[in-house]
């Protein structure tokens, strides 16, 4: 099946990279797949790209004018999508909310750190004390770049914190329980957003199914 021959494609692909990233020289059976609009709409479908996207995608992959597949369909993203880098040395607080398993705690942890090396003070809130690993995890990225770290359980304390970070002229970082944002919000991380001092900011993993 179409599907089939791309996963072949995608092995040996993955083989080569491996190859590279060990030193060691690539696979000389390496093949470019040439562009191919019906195979590539079953590509995408079968990773679930939304109807509309994929065809979009397609689209531009075909006016590209390039001969292999994952060249042209590179081409398109970079067409379709926009990556503007996150500000570093910004003031303030942000309060980062996602899916359970997005990455908002190793995404509090690298905006902390980014912050941290151009000078600017950071602290690092966990709002969510009850699930299992959350605190010890940004606890212990907080003691790699030696950024304060607060147990925020309540909105008060937060503030306090906020206050804090905002005399040092610094920026808070506060994580919090994972939530399904196509569900009503959790009493968790309510009471944090209507605080209204806090940016908020999604987090989802790119990685994840991209229907969901």
């Amino acid at each position: 099946s179409v599907v089939s021959r791309f996963a072949a494609f995608e092995a040996r692909y993955r083989e080569n990279l491996l190859s590279r990233l060990r030193g060691s020289r690539p696979s000389a059976t390496t093949r470019a797949a040439a562009f191919d609009r019906q195979m590539l709409m079953e590509i995408l479908a079968a990773h679930r790209t939304p109807e509309a996207i994929a065809r979009t995608l397609v689209q531009n992959a075909e006016q590209s004018g390039l001969a292999d597949m994952t060249l042209s369909l590179a081409s398109a993203l970079d067409k379709a999508m926009r990556i503007d880098p996150f500000d570093v040395g910004k003031r303030g607080a942000l309060l980062l909310i996602g899916p359970p398993g997005s990455g908002k705690t190793a995404v509090a942890a690298k905006i902390a750190a980014q912050n941290s090396l151009v000078g600017c003070p950071v602290v690092l809130a966990e709002t969510d004390l009850d699930t299992a690993g959350h605190w010890a995890r940004l606890e212990g990225f907080a003691g790699v770049i030696k950024a304060r770290v607060v147990r925020a359980a309540a909105p008060n304390i937060l503030a306090d914190a906020i206050q804090q970070a905002s005399a040092a002229n610094g920026l808070l970082v506060a994580d919090t329980a994972g939530w399904d944002p196509r569900e009503p919000l959790p009493r968790e991380v309510l009471p944090f957003l209507s605080m209204g001092t806090m940016e908020p900011v999604g987090v989802i993993s790119a990685a994840m199914d991209a229907e969901e």
